[in-house]
């Protein structure tokens, strides 16, 4: 699975991707020249609405969402590849990992004293949420609580953290 954004799609395949029909070509090139899937990421589309589009050779398909308004949005597709490979690597399905992944956000991005963390669930679980550092030792547990199913939204505060990239651990089940 590649996970190009727009400009990265345009770099890889020389097609201009300014729209769907963009995104689409694009997507189908990058699976012509030999990757096994397509998700051309299009944060960075004009206009109120997140559109991502996923081609894994045979099968097309799109997702639309409202854009979050916010200035952050450093490392937000980096964090949706990252969501994504880690479902592929539980063995969830390619369509249904990349679903899980779109449905999984971290903002602000960087974050500094308080972050929103979006996840969908399909039923009500227990969850929690770790904050780790590098080598994935646990620095704090930030949640562990029953969560409804459909679209969940925490704010979280870690804490005074020094300067420095951290891990979160989202568990649920």
């Amino acid at each position: 699975l590649v996970t190009p954004n727009l400009h990265e799609a345009r770099i890889l395949t020389g097609i201009e991707v300014e729209d769907l029909d963009g995104m689409r070509a694009a997507a189908r090139s990058l699976v012509d020249k030999g990757a096994g899937a397509a998700l051309v990421k299009g944060g960075h589309l004009v206009g109120g609405e997140v559109v991502d589009l996923l081609w894994d050779g045979t099968q097309e398909t799109i997702w639309r969402r409202v854009r979050v308004e916010t200035v952050h949005t450093h490392g937000t597709g980096c964090t949706l590849s990252a969501a994504a490979t880690a479902c592929l690597s539980r063995g969830v399905p390619l369509d249904e990992a990349v679903h899980e992944a779109i449905g999984f956000s971290v903002y602000p991005n960087p974050a500094q004293d308080q972050f929103h963390l979006n996840f969908d669930l399909i039923e009500r679980e227990r969850v929690k949420v770790d904050l780790l550092d590098m080598h994935g030792r646990l620095i704090k547990t930030l949640a562990d609580e029953d969560r409804n199913s459909g679209i969940n939204q925490m704010k979280l505060n870690p804490g005074y953290l020094k300067a420095g990239t951290y891990l979160i651990r989202l568990q649920a089940g």
